[in-house]
């Protein structure tokens, strides 16, 4: 489904190890990547000591980095200079893409809370789906990294913005897949949790996709990484929704919190209403 994939790199101590982990892309269908540093206009708004480096010196690192890809990939790299979402955003539109992947953990300690600036930007204004790989402990070791061999998770409130994400789930699996499928209510209305289901029952019957459906209680930024780290989820699917004109400009708190505290990659999905909230 996603035939390209933009991935922005910005040198830091989890750049490597992150590519490392890129290899279920293949099964989301990418076979065409393009990885992109973008060297900052200002200082300390790059990657840890990257604004320092030369065109020459990001060259011969962005090489380094794309070859963890290329037995997987057919791999282009680009170096591009100014402010890294809007750099980043203008090259996916330029080259086509279908996708763009970056890492979520922000560089400065006083910001571990936060998903980072750069991952913020792209998910709050790009109208690519953008799949954010959980990097904070990339620096330790792979061995550090949570199992992430089981289900791909889709996480759907039902609405119409989550639509896109329903169609995307089914249509990157594919016919004879499974799909682990859950909605979060905080009230005991189970009768109309479930009712949420029910588009995405008839769109997964419809493609031969199976689907183990819950519907659980609590607050969903909390529920649904446990359920993943229980579960040990390859992958997170959710819709999202812009708060442009919103103080903060910010990304919705639910799907915010999920990709601080899921310790694995969410695939984000923008929906229609996207700018509605």
């Amino acid at each position: 489904m996603y035939e390209s994939a933009l991935i922005a790199v910005d040198f830091s101590r989890s750049s490597l190890p992150m590519l490392k982990r890129l290899d279920y892309m293949e099964r989301m269908g990418v076979k065409r990547v393009v990885l992109v540093n973008v060297k900052p206009t200002a200082t300390g708004s790059g990657g840890e000591g990257s604004a320092k480096l030369s065109t020459a010196e990001r060259k011969e690192k962005l090489e380094e980095h794309a070859d963890v890809l290329r037995d997987r990939f057919t791999v282009e790299t680009r170096i591009v200079s100014g402010d890294p979402v809007e750099q980043i955003l203008t090259l996916a539109s330029d080259e086509g893409m279908h996708l763009i992947v970056t890492g979520s953990r922000a560089h400065h300690p006083a910001k571990r809370l936060l998903i980072g600036s750069t991952a913020s930007g792209l998910v709050r204004k790009a109208t690519l789906p953008v799949l954010l790989e959980d990097v904070r402990d990339a620096d330790e070791g792979e061995d550090k990294v949570p199992r992430r061999d089981g289900p791909t998770l889709l996480a759907t409130d039902g609405s119409s913005a989550a639509e896109a994400a329903e169609d995307h789930a089914l249509q990157m699996l594919g016919k004879d897949k499974h799909l682990r499928v859950i909605t979060v209510s905080s009230s005991n209305d189970i009768a109309r949790a479930w009712r949420r289901l029910e588009r995405i029952t008839q769109k997964a019957a419809d493609a031969d996709v199976r689907l183990i459906r819950s519907v659980d209680l609590g607050r969903a930024e909390q529920v649904i990484p446990q359920i993943a780290a229980a579960e040990r989820a390859s992958l997170i699917i959710t819709g999202r929704r812009g708060r442009e004109g919103v103080r903060g400009v910010r990304l919705g708190s639910t799907a915010e919190y999920i990709c601080r505290n899921a310790n694995r990659p969410v695939l984000l999905v923008p929906g229609t209403e996207q700018d509605r909230s």
